[in-house]
């Protein structure tokens, strides 16, 4: 791939990340900036828009002579059947809004719509969202979420996208836990409004913070499993012995820098 990596819009606005550094070692800096561009439709124009902040890059209105290029390497990966996830949003936005036909045929195929975890949608996609079922009499959208539970991609930011409608119908308890995560859980709730009734039938223990030092890293699933241990969790359940997983994020092999893989439990005595 062939970008422009001579001083121009993509040098200014990584002006501080590349001052004092090669010109080999800016080089993926810039291709990664470029990686993150995303599309921006309007009409029949295509802008660019910072991934990272989501501020305007390019305009295509003639206003950069650095708007050809990039525009060439990036709608031509589209155009070759490169689709990066975070395009596909606005594209199908703009899709839509260039056949409106589009949305009786969704209506005639879907009668209900149900979107699940919808505190965890973003702007774009409710924008396509909306546009898709327009016709909210022959279509019934209903979201389902938490806004307690919100995932963020970048930053933590006090609203979610999504707003739930007026007068919603909440469902306030859980099966999941008992009153003692729930108390936990209360304390950093973001929309108190909410209320959260644990299943008070449902025996939970607090839960625990494994504190190690830097060498420690292989101490830490055997403080687990003695944790299990020392709460009775390590017997068996109609016969069949309870299996525990630890599990963390998935990725490179990084234990030369301290870090664990998965693995299970054994409950040794």
């Amino acid at each position: 791939m062939k970008i422009c990596t001579k001083p121009g819009a993509i040098y200014g606005q990584l002006k501080k990340q590349l001052k004092g550094i090669s010109w080999d070692d800016q080089h993926p800096l810039k291709i990664q900036f470029f990686r993150n561009l995303r599309f921006s439709f309007e009409n029949d124009l295509v802008h660019y828009i910072r991934g990272d902040t989501g501020k305007t890059f390019l305009k295509a209105n003639g206003s950069s002579r650095n708007y050809p290029g990039i525009h060439g390497a990036k709608y031509g990966l589209l155009k070759d059947g490169y689709l990066r996830y975070q395009d596909a949003f606005p594209l199908a936005l703009w899709y839509l809004q260039q056949n409106p036909a589009l949305s009786n045929v969704f209506a005639h195929r879907f009668a209900f719509v149900f979107i699940d975890e919808a505190q965890d949608t973003n702007a774009e996609q409710l924008a396509m969202l909306d546009n898709a079922f327009e016709d909210r009499e022959r279509a019934v959208v209903q979201f389902l979420g938490d806004p307690n539970q919100a995932i963020y991609n970048f930053a933590v930011k006090k609203d979610v996208d999504w707003v739930p409608s007026a007068n919603p119908v909440h469902f306030s308890d859980t099966m999941r836990y008992g009153p003692t995560i729930a108390a936990i859980l209360d304390t950093v709730r973001i929309d108190k409004q909410i209320s959260l009734l644990p299943n008070k039938v449902r025996s939970s223990f607090p839960p625990y913070l494994i504190i190690f030092d830097n060498g420690e890293e292989q101490l830490v699933l055997p403080a687990f499993a003695r944790l299990l241990r020392d709460n009775g969790l390590d017997g068996k359940n109609g016969g069949t012995r309870v299996v525990f997983k630890a599990v963390g994020w998935v990725g490179k092999d990084k234990r030369d820098q301290g870090k664990l893989v998965n693995g299970n439990v054994k409950m040794t005595h």
